[in-house]
């Protein structure tokens, strides 16, 4: 009988979607194609949760630089919506940096 495993394994898949846990796994037992799926599954979720520590630890990094620099930083999308301004350019401008991106900012540039 296949739909049992392959309803568990629809649940789990949809609640690790849900709840971004990667360090979940499934449960494999014997060598069906239900394994090889779990497999599968275990090993992509090893590897999005890799990816997924590497990329916070890089955006930690990044607003320590953006946080800490002497300079002032601001980050500008593909729009030129302001994304980020750093305490720096927030001084240079006068204004306060929790006040995220403000348009009147923008305007002065």
């Amino acid at each position: 009988m296949i739909s049992g495993p392959l309803a568990l394994t629809t649940r789990f898949v949809t609640s690790v979607s849900r709840n971004h846990d990667y360090r979940a796994r499934l449960a494999v037992t014997g060598e069906s194609e239900i394994a090889t799926l779990c497999e599968g599954i275990n090993s992509l979720l090893e590897r999005i949760g890799d990816r997924d520590t590497k990329l916070q630890e890089s955006e930690a990094f990044m607003r320590a630089i953006l946080e800490t620099a002497a300079d002032g930083i601001i980050t500008i999308d593909t729009q030129g919506i302001m994304q980020t301004v750093n305490h720096s350019a927030a001084r240079i401008f006068g204004y306060e940096v929790e006040v995220r991106c403000p348009h009147f900012l923008y305007q002065r540039l």
